[in-house]
């Protein structure tokens, strides 16, 4: 084994424990922001703030934007944005960490909806994963057994 191929084992753990950290503390930052100013002005500005961003480091990709993208990224924009929508509509009307638990159950969902849908097999150990990730997220989450409108629009994202 390589040394870079070793420090790359030793610091995934740290680094999936950082994105999760920092995905988790968005809510908490969002759930902040979205007091303070409506739910499409805060999503509006993030993206374009984004957008902007995007540019300033590569100005270039202008170029390559012809109808056929501009279709296909209108389309999924569409949904994306919803998605967005609904996630930060319902943030605002229950808890970060609600929040928090619906939107990890898509990782859950994505092995589900495969076996559903595109007739996947699943074995034991996805199984067994979707199970304790399941639990994982509840004990992390959930502080109650109440659906409220909030936890329906992140459902809905």
């Amino acid at each position: 084994m390589s040394p870079q191929h070793a420090l790359k084992i030793k610091i995934a753990p740290w680094a999936l424990l950082d994105v999760s950290a920092s995905w988790g503390m968005a809510f908490v930052v969002m759930k902040d922001a979205i007091e303070r100013q409506s739910v499409n002005n805060f999503l509006f500005s993030r993206f374009l703030l984004a957008v902007l961003v995007m540019l300033a480091l590569k100005p270039s990709v202008v170029k390559k934007f012809d109808r056929d993208l501009l279709t296909k990224a209108s389309s999924a924009g569409i949904f994306l944005g919803l998605a967005y929508i609904f996630q930060t509509l319902g943030l605002a009307r229950t808890g970060a960490a609600i929040t928090g638990f619906v939107t990890g159950l898509y990782v859950v969902i994505t092995p589900l909806l495969a076996y559903f849908f595109l007739k996947e097999k699943l074995n034991k150990l996805i199984w067994g994963c979707v199970f304790i990730a399941t639990i994982g997220l509840g004990l992390l989450s959930i502080r109650g057994f109440s659906v409220g409108i909030g936890e329906l629009l992140v459902l809905v994202s």
